[in-house]
């Protein structure tokens, strides 16, 4: 009852707090807000002064880019707090730090509402306008479009407008031709920082100054509160090496004392935009997290097809490494229906795209160069550490989609798992928005595509919904693990028998269900991803004229992105989190939890740390895996969000028995000085616990796919396993003819219910102690991630294991 209370008391406290906010507005700003058509409703208790402060405002920030009418879109979806009117303002800045002007209107809950420069301050040139804030008493979205007409085309992009500040910002796609505009867009909103950037690979360093760099370029001056679009091309280009392909931006504090170390300081936002110049549209990339999973939501290439009239679209990639050391990525590719692709079946097994990322380097390609095979629909990139990317989706010049062009970053891997506890509140629905979603015969279209990288089904609704919030109708879709939905908005609406209100739905807001043991409906993340163009008819032919990629976003109350790993093991232990699921643990081990958590409703709150949590089937708790506590200081700390890759021990108290469980995140946070925590659970995610062993591990690697395929060799395997002092898991021995059936199987390549594939092969020398034999074993995994194993007593066995190992090996997952 006391925390239902004090729910009650939250809302009406921001209730009061929005009022209050209100009741000020114009007295707060002074003479430089200027009364709108819209407030004129307000009465004249709106000039009573209040005692508000800048951290009582969520924030999103504009920055306008050079040479590009600038526009956003704001949707207004705080889900803890829904039922009332709230403010929104806007302040612009000119380049020296100045407020020019600042403006402010109502706006309803899950109104969606454009706004333009020139309309919000019509006296100012937007030329001479470098940030623009927004302010609001609860919680916005807000996507900024950058457009500029070309021909009969226009240049068009969309970005997410950025709502943190960061102590570190990238730039991650430009390079040294003359066919592209490349633009970074950055602000800095803490006076006196000491902003600078690297340029990579080779590590160039300028600085954001306001003084002319080594280079004999004017560098913007960024120690004030402003924005600045610089167009990369004009400011480095010429005097950095040709390879130069993309910088890393730091803010730090000013500081007089030459021999102390530079304290980081949170304070930038930014996006990186390019256009083509040769009439093609154009894309943008928003400041993600580095993270060691990224998704390709959707693969359409035909640059491969041998009749050129078929080529009708092409998919780029960018990858960035921002550590300091190379980083090895592969990249899956799968089917629409979640069958996982070879990207070489002419080499036996399945085979993974594979390359290295050097340090601080980039790769940029066409996806058709990177191993893409026929029919690939999505894909996953993974690497040994976080990296940042971005995808390029456009129309073939040669097709008649072209010159359309979009991009958009590389998706984290979703909430993957369930919000189910809320400290005995009842938990917020999981949902998203997708900000422009219109469909009008012969003037615009929305593609959508929907990715359900769980290995439960999901069961989708969307709502459709315009530009005052209300919701036309409303459609479900089932979406299989591992499934992709792709369709246009048009068709989507047929398919719902819903086309008479096509021409009204302004932006889609959609849920992700699936139902569970008992039957009954728990939220579920998924991924959103979608398209929206123009078109018109000239020569009486439709003709593309734009298109945009659109970030959707989540409307949770918290953001949560998981990658689980084994550290001591490596690669291979987190390939099997991703790939099957499974994670297998000893003690002492050092487990990889990067997790990125973000609360997004609240100014009060602040994440405190998170446990890794072991859960029986019924979803009760068992213990604790690993626990995390976050530093209350250093110089990433922001009390909103916490994004932290250390290896942790398995910890000695409160932890789980030895065996398999569900995996779930516990989440700790204070709320206006109360603590909450929040439980998440990972569906279909295992984790197994076992003790130490005191062992040598030689694991097969190589090209041994081959050498068991040969009759000869896997005869000789099943010789080794059949020995008269060898005895199989279960403690009894077993002959040749037995084993060699069903292990047969395992090695034949070929994965089918009841069927497992065999994943890698290691030899255990463990000097006096495994299981119940004193000199070794021989263990099978399978890509469920169970082992199959056999022990001995006799170190003659080993030795011979151990030469069947110089022989010839095995190992799938490392073909």
């Amino acid at each position: 009852m006391k925390i239902l209370f004090f729910k009650k008391e939250i809302l009406k406290n921001k209730k009061e707090a929005a009022e209050e906010k209100t009741k000020g507005l114009f007295n707060k700003v002074s003479k430089k807000i200027r009364k709108k058509i819209a407030l004129g409703l307000l009465s004249l208790t709106l000039l009573t002064s209040i005692n508000a402060t800048a951290n009582d405002w969520f924030k999103n920030y504009v920055i306008p880019a050079k040479g590009y009418e600038t526009k956003f879109t704001a949707i207004n979806d705080d889900v803890l707090d829904s039922n009332y009117q709230y403010v929104i303002r806007f302040r612009a800045y000119d380049d020296k730090g100045n407020v020019l002007d600042e403006v402010g209107e109502y706006l309803n809950f899950v109104n969606k509402k454009e706004y333009s420069l020139t309309d919000l301050f019509p006296s100012i040139d937007p030329n001479n306008i470098s940030l623009v804030e927004v302010l609001g008493t609860n919680k916005n979205r807000v996507w900024i479009t950058y457009s500029k007409k070309d021909g009969d085309n226009v240049q068009k992009a969309m970005v997410l407008a950025p709502e943190f500040l960061r102590t570190k910002v990238y730039d991650i796609h430009f390079t040294n031709n003359d066919y592209w505009n490349f633009l970074l867009n950055i602000a800095n909103l803490e006076p006196g920082a000491v902003v600078k950037a690297k340029i990579l690979p080779n590590n160039e360093l300028i600085f954001f100054d306001g003084t002319t760099n080594a280079y004999g370029f004017l560098m913007p001056d960024l120690s004030v509160i402003r924005g600045a679009s610089i167009n990369i091309k004009d400011q480095i280009f010429g005097s950095v090496p040709e390879d130069a392909g993309w910088m890393e931006i730091t803010s730090e504090k000013e500081s007089n004392d030459p021999f102390s170390k530079p304290e980081s300081l949170a304070s930038l936002v930014g996006n990186t935009l390019f256009m083509k110049r040769n009439r093609e549209s154009g894309g943008a990339f928003s400041n993600q997290d580095a993270f060691e999973e990224l998704i390709i939501p959707h693969i359409d290439d035909d640059t491969k097809n041998p009749d050129p009239n078929k080529r009708y679209w092409w998919t780029g990639l960018v990858l960035v490494n921002p550590n300091s050391e190379d980083v090895k990525v592969r990249i899956e590719y799968y089917k629409a229906n979640g069958f996982h692709l070879d990207v070489n079946p002419e080499k036996e097994g399945r085979n993974d795209y594979e390359l290295t990322i050097p340090a601080g380097g980039k790769i940029v390609d066409l996806i058709s160069n990177l191993g893409m095979p026929e029919n690939a629909a999505y894909a996953r990139v993974i690497a040994t550490a976080p990296i940042i990317g971005g995808e390029l989706f456009g129309g073939e010049p040669s097709g008649k989609n072209w010159p359309i062009m979009a991009g958009v970053s590389l998706l984290l891997p979703g909430n993957k798992g369930i919000f189910y506890s809320v400290e005995d509140m009842r938990p917020v629905p999981q949902a998203y928005i997708i900000p422009v979603a219109k469909s009008k015969e012969n003037t615009e279209w929305t593609g959508l595509a929907l990715l359900n990288n769980h290995l439960v089904d999901d069961e989708v609704i969307i709502y459709y919904n315009n530009d005052k919030g209300e919701t036309l109708g409303e459609q479900k879709i089932r979406i299989n693990a591992m499934n992709k939905y792709v369709k246009t908005l048009e068709d989507m609406l047929k398919e719902a028998n819903l086309s008479d209100i096509r021409e009204e739905v302004s932006y889609l807001k959609i849920k992700s269900k699936y139902v569970n043991t008992n039957n009954t409906l728990d939220n579920l993340g998924i991924l959103a991803y979608a398209l929206y163009g123009g078109l018109e008819v000239k020569n009486n032919e439709l003709i593309h004229t734009f298109m945009i990629g659109e970030d959707a976003v989540t409307t949770s109350p918290i953001d949560l992105h998981v990658v689980l790993g084994n550290k001591t093991v490596g690669l291979d232990s987190m390939s099997d989190i991703i790939n099957s699921n499974h994670l297998i643990v000893e003690d002492n081990d050092e487990i990889l939890a990067h997790v990125i958590a973000t609360l997004k409703n609240t100014k009060l709150g602040e994440i405190t740390g998170y446990d890794i949590i072991a859960f029986d089937d019924d979803w009760n708790r068992v213990g604790t895996i690993a626990a995390y506590v976050r530093l209350r200081d250093g110089p990433d700390y922001n009390k909103f969000r916490v994004n932290n890759t250390t290896p942790q021990d398995i910890v000695d108290s409160d932890t789980c028995p030895y065996g398999t469980y569900n995996v779930g995140i516990k989440v700790y946070t204070r709320i206006n000085g109360v603590e909450k925590w929040w439980y998440y659970r990972l569906p279909g995610v295992k984790i197994t616990r076992n003790p130490e062993q005191d062992y040598d591990v030689d694991s097969l690697k190589g090209e041994g796919w081959s050498y068991l395929k040969s009759k000869s060799n896997f005869d000789e395997f099943c010789k080794l396993i059949s020995l008269d002092d060898v005895v199989y898991m279960d403690g009894n021995h077993y002959s040749y003819e037995t084993l060699y059936g069903p292990f047969q199987k395992l090695f034949d390549g070929k994965e089918e219910a009841g069927n497992f594939e065999a994943d890698h092969i290691e030899i255990i020398d463990t000097h006096g102690g495994f299981e119940n034999s004193n000199a070794g074993a021989i263990k099978i995994w399978r890509t469920d991630g169970h082992p199959e194993w056999f022990s001995t007593s006799s170190e003659a066995t080993v030795e011979k294991w151990k030469k069947f190992y110089e022989v010839g090996s095995y190992n799938n997952s490392n073909k």
